[in-house]
C-alpha cells in the first residue's frame, strides 16, 4: 500500500489477479464498485474494497493482465452505462448523459411517435437545461454563489425526479420505458449529488435510496411484463445460446423475482415450460415452431408492443436488439445504484462531500491507480 488513506479506507497499490477469496467463497458480494461482507457473515454490509474511478478512467481499456475484479467491474460499468464510483458521475458526466441519449433518441423519432412526444415534453428540455446550468458549479470559486447555484438546481432536480417517476409507472412500452427508465436515473442522480454538495450527506444518501427503491419497482414491473413476458423460456433455446448464457438468465430472473437465493429453481420452472423432449408432437415437428405459433396467439396490446414484425426471424431478432441490451442493463444498473448508495453512506459517515471525494483522487499520485483504477482497502479486510 502506498501512505494515502481516503474515506477511512487504504489506497492500495495492488490486486490480487484471481477474484478476491472472500468474493470467492461467496462471503463477499460485488455491487457496483463495492465489495462488501455478504449476509449472515460477520460483519455483514461492511465494506472491502471500494474502487473510486477518476473521471477520465470512465472509458479507460483493462490491460489483458489486470485482475478479474477490475475486469468484471469494467464489465458491470459497460453493461449499465454508469460509471461505478457515484463521485466520478457527477453534474458534466450526468449531462453529457442525457445529451447522448437524447441524440439517440431522435435518430428514432421520426418512425416512433412516444419517443417524439417524449423529445417534445416540456421536463426534458427543463432538465437539460438544469444539468447544464449546474454543470459550471465546479469552476465557481466563491462559495456562496456555488451553493445559491445548488440550491437551484435542487428544487428543479426535486420537480424532474418526481416527473420522471410518474413517467415510469405510465411507460407501456418498450421504446418509451427504456427511454424514461434512464432519464429517471439521470435526474436521481443529479438530485443526490445536489443534496450531497450542499454538505446534507444522510439526506443525500436516504434521497437516493428513496429513489433507488422506486427504480427497482417499475423496472421490475419492465422486465416482467415487457421483456421477458409470458414466454422468458425462449431464451433456453438455441436462438439465444451466443447471447443469452445460463449465468445472465439466471441473473435476468433473480432481478425480476427479486430473490437471487432461488434463481436456479426458476431456471428449473422454464426448463419444465418447455416440455418434453421425448414428446409425439415435438418429434413430429420441430419444438421452436410450438413456441413461434404460441407467440402468435399473444393479445394484440403484446404483440404491438413487444415485437414489430410477424415473422420468427424478426421476431427474434428484436429480442437480440433490444430485450437482451435491455435486461442486461438492468441487471447491471441494479448492482451499480445500490453501490451508489453504499458509497454515499460511506462519505456521510465521514462527512465527505462528493467534490471534496474528487479532489482527494486528484491529489493522490499516478503511483495510487491500478489500471487507471483508485482501489481502497478496509482497514480489517476479509479473506
Amino acid at each position: 500500500m502506498i501512505d494515502s488513506s481516503i474515506l477511512g479506507m487504504n489506497v492500495m497499490r495492488s490486486l490480487p489477479l484471481d477474484v478476491l477469496p472472500c468474493v470467492d467463497a461467496r462471503r463477499c458480494t460485488v455491487l457496483g464498485g463495492v465489495v462488501r461482507r455478504a449476509a449472515g457473515e460477520e460483519g455483514a454490509g461492511q465494506i472491502v474494497r471500494h474502487l473510486v474511478i477518476p473521471q477520465q478512467a470512465e472509458l479507460a481499456r483493462l490491460s489483458a493482465s489486470a485482475p478479474l475484479l477490475l475486469q468484471g467491474m469494467q464489465a458491470t460499468m459497460a453493461f449499465s452505462a454508469l460509471n461505478l464510483a457515484v463521485s466520478a458521475v457527477g453534474f458534466s458526466t450526468l449531462f453529457v448523459m442525457l445529451d447522448r441519449l437524447e441524440k439517440r433518441l431522435e435518430s428514432v423519432a421520426r418512425d416512433v411517435r412516444a419517443i417524439r412526444e417524449l423529445l417534445e415534453r416540456r421536463e426534458r428540455a427543463e432538465l437539460h437545461a438544469a444539468l447544464e446550468r449546474v454543470a459550471k458549479v465546479v469552476q465557481m470559486a466563491d462559495g456562496d454563489a456555488q451553493r445559491e447555484v445548488l440550491v437551484d438546481a435542487y428544487r428543479d432536480l426535486s420537480v424532474k425526479t418526481h416527473q420522471y417517476r410518474n413517467a415510469l409507472a405510465h411507460s407501456e412500452e418498450i421504446t418509451v420505458a427504456d427511454a424514461n427508465e434512464q432519464i429517471f436515473c439521470i435526474a436521481l442522480l443529479g438530485l443526490a449529488r445536489c443534496q450531497a454538495d450542499m454538505g446534507s450527506m444522510n439526506l443525500a444518501a436516504s434521497e437516493l435510496a428513496d429513489g433507488i427503491e422506486v427504480w427497482r419497482d417499475h423496472t421490475r414491473r419492465f422486465a416482467n411484463d415487457l421483456l421477458l413476458g409470458d414466454e422468458p423460456h425462449r431464451f433456453l433455446h438455441a436462438d439465444f445460446v451466443d447471447s443469452v448464457s445460463l449465468t445472465t438468465l439466471s441473473a435476468w430472473l433473480s432481478f425480476a423475482n427479486e430473490d437471487s437465493d432461488h434463481a436456479s429453481d426458476r431456471l428449473d420452472d422454464l426448463r419444465r415450460e418447455l416440455g418434453p423432449y421425448y414428446d409425439e408432437r415435438t418429434i413430429r415437428k420441430p419444438q421452436f415452431e410450438d413456441v413461434h405459433k404460441a407467440r402468435a396467439a399473444l393479445s394484440a396490446s403484446r404483440i404491438r408492443d413487444r415485437f414489430t414484425a410477424p415473422s420468427p426471424a424478426e421476431q427474434r431478432q428484436r429480442d437480440l436488439d433490444v430485450v437482451v441490451p435491455f435486461m442486461n442493463r438492468l441487471t447491471a444498473r441494479a448492482g451499480v445504484l445500490e453501490g451508489y448508495a453504499l458509497q454515499y453512506e460511506l462519505m456521510a459517515e465521514h462527512n465527505v462531500r462528493p467534490m471534496e471525494l474528487d479532489e482527494q483522487v486528484r491529489a493522490l499520485p499516478e503511483s495510487a491507480a491500478i489500471d487507471g483504477f483508485i482501489v481502497l482497502e478496509a482497514l480489517q479486510v476479509a479473506s
